[in-house]
């Protein structure tokens, strides 16, 4: 682990420190090829293994994340810094457990460091445990007791704990000292409507959407807002529903509907999916199973489908735009966006509990197999299988005053709504597996 020579850019240690400026200032692809090529110069460095690590959780690369993050701790064991990227890496592949281990050691490594207990205390979160993460959260606050960051993860633990005006206290102090921080004010808004206060949690969504037009949470969080103050016809406006939620048949590039074959082929591809896991505590499934990125080994069919899907999206975009210019959300369609794609598989009684898609701007379901779902409500129990749109979250404190509508899953329909709509299914109720393809159009322009 000397400086060894690193050509023209000077000593190791130079070219390092270089490569992490343009690290921070965002110039990742950069950074890395410098951390590849100091890697190559001297492989016992953990400090390169480290930064590749990071860039990848940073890129998306979880995987391959923790294995550069476990070459860097092979060379240095007693670095922080490394068990924490592990660690985080881990909780966004749902392996808590490890992930918890992870950052405990990190902590154990450097007990002051605030970072490694905030991010300890968003994993015991995660595993229904706040008691244990309002505690560890506290002890960060004794070491950056204004750090935004820490107070918004403790506001998060006493908001589970149902210590409301706690908790408000919490995210008023983080968006104080951060006010561009949209964790920090998506919570705080959301703790004003739990606390019943739909004014000043109106009041808050639309100073927010002043500043960041057509913020899905901000939305999400403004229809909450009228429909517990009571004003049906702002909802109306900000949601309708008969307009924005539209079922279609998407159309492959030869002009056909996708047939039998097709779906069976999307079906295969579901369930036998490597990342197909049952009731991932980060999802909104229940009692079913959900795949992560379901492009990784995608065979054709997936690819026309998605390619038919994003036609019908653009020409949908290109409709709003021109109908509902001054619309909050279809008034600001992006001028170009990437997509997100996944899988669900559902059982006799699984359903999605109601959540809505923050990361995109409009989203969709793709319904592949549904055996048994009747096409029209001829009974209660008739809309088993069936999806809902508009009933929020129960933790929003909204008890009435929204629109409903509900559509009948058909094989070889879909449905794009927009992404900061609440929706959820009704428990799928029949033998065999109720399987959809669900994807977000995430802006990138």
């Amino acid at each position: 682990m000397t400086g060894s020579p690193a050509g023209a850019a000077g000593t190791f240690a130079d070219a390092l420190e270089a490569a992490r400026q343009r690290h921070r200032a965002g110039e990742i692809a950069a950074a890395a090829e410098v951390y590849e090529r100091l890697n190559r110069a001297d492989p016992s460095h953990p400090e390169p293994w480290h930064l590749l690590a990071v860039v990848a959780h940073q890129t998306g690369a979880q995987e391959r994340a923790v294995l550069l993050a476990e070459e860097a701790i092979r060379r240095d064991p007693a670095r922080g810094a490394y068990h924490n990227t592990r660690g985080s890496a881990l909780r966004l592949l749902n392996r808590m457990a490890e992930a918890e281990s992870a950052y405990r050691r990190a902590l154990d490594l450097e007990p002051g460091s605030p970072l490694y207990a905030t991010n300890l205390a968003v994993v015991l979160l995660e595993t229904a445990r706040p008691a244990e993460a309002l505690e560890m959260t506290g002890r960060a606050l004794q070491a950056a007791p204004d750090d935004p960051s820490v107070l918004n993860t403790s506001g998060l633990a006493l908001q589970a704990l149902q210590r409301l005006p706690e908790a408000l206290s919490a995210f008023d102090r983080a968006v104080a000292r951060a006010p561009g921080f949209a964790d920090a004010q998506s919570n705080r808004r959301l703790a004003l409507l739990q606390t019943g206060e739909a004014a000043a949690a109106r009041a808050a969504a639309e100073a927010w959407l002043a500043r960041m037009p057509a913020d899905r949470d901000a939305l999400t969080h403004l229809a909450a807002a009228l429909a517990q103050a009571g004003d049906a016809p702002a909802l109306a406006r900000l949601l309708p529903l008969d307009r924005h939620v539209v079922p279609l048949v998407p159309l492959l590039a030869d002009g056909t509907a996708p047939d039998a074959a097709f779906n069976a082929a999307l079906a295969r591809h579901c369930v036998d999916h490597p990342t197909l896991q049952a009731d991932r505590h980060d999802k909104a499934t229940a009692q079913g199973r959900q795949t992560d990125d379901l492009t990784v080994g995608a065979p054709p069919e997936l690819r026309a489908l998605l390619e038919a899907i994003d036609r019908a999206a653009r020409r949908l975009a290109a409709d709003l735009r021109r109908a509902e210019p001054e619309h909050p959300w279809a008034g600001h369609v992006p001028a170009d966006w990437r997509m997100r794609v996944w899988g669900t598989v559902l059982h006799n009684g699984g359903h999605q509990r109601p959540h809505t898609h923050p990361a995109g701007w409009l989203s969709g379901v793709y319904y592949v197999q549904v055996p048994g779902i009747l096409p029209v409500a001829e009974a209660p129990e008739g809309r088993a299988g069936w999806i809902e749109f508009g009933r929020p979250d129960p933790a929003l404190n909204v008890a009435a005053g929204f629109q409903l509508r509900d559509i009948a899953p058909v094989a070889g329909q879909a449905v794009l709504f927009p992404s900061n709509v609440w929706h959820r299914t009704h428990p799928f109720a029949g033998e065999g597996l109720r399987i959809s393809i669900a994807f977000d159009f995430i802006p990138t322009a």
